[in-house]
């Protein structure tokens, strides 16, 4: 077999889901029947039922995960990107601070909007990362890899290094 595929979804890592089915408006839970066509439906990915697929299909394929995707997201090092992105804002800044001309008032507008797009970066990754109930979708959400036959070498973000 050729190709691959990545499947990053909620859903539990070992058992079957039952009952899942729904509704979700403006980021709110709710009746997956109330306001037909006004709410998205969502229902939980049965991962084992994807692997048992997968190494039905063929003999010469490995699948590695389900792991959690805040898991994932670190070996795959969204950290030390996202600290990439900020250093990179901080460095954008710093140009600007040194940019001859009157630039006062617009100096302290530039600082306020780079303070405020390395907190969202920084939030957002402790978004995706973080699995702390309430805050953030790291144990909620599962990433799979279905690969061709590798040897059991494990691809980058489910244990394997580059």
């Amino acid at each position: 077999p050729s190709g691959a595929a990545l499947i990053l979804d909620y859903g539990p890592a070992n058992t079957i889901p039952s009952s899942t089915l729904r509704g979700i408006r403006s980021h709110q839970l709710v009746s997956p029947f109330a306001g037909a066509g006004e709410v998205d439906l969502s229902a939980d990915v049965d991962f084992l039922a994807l692997v048992e697929a997968a190494l039905g299909a063929s003999d010469n394929v490995e699948v590695h995960g389900p792991v959690e995707q805040g898991v994932f997201l670190e070996q795959m090092g969204i950290k030390e990107r996202s600290e990439m992105l900020v250093r990179g804002l901080e460095r954008k800044s710093e140009k600007g601070a040194e940019a001859p001309g009157d630039r006062e008032g617009s100096l302290d507008n530039d600082a306020v909007e780079v303070q405020s797009r390395k907190r969202a970066i920084r939030e957002a990754v402790d978004r995706l990362v973080s699995r702390l109930p309430g805050r953030g979708m790291g144990n909620l959400y599962k990433s799979l890899a279905i690969v061709p036959e590798r040897g059991g070498k494990r691809p980058v973000g489910f244990g394997g290094g580059l």
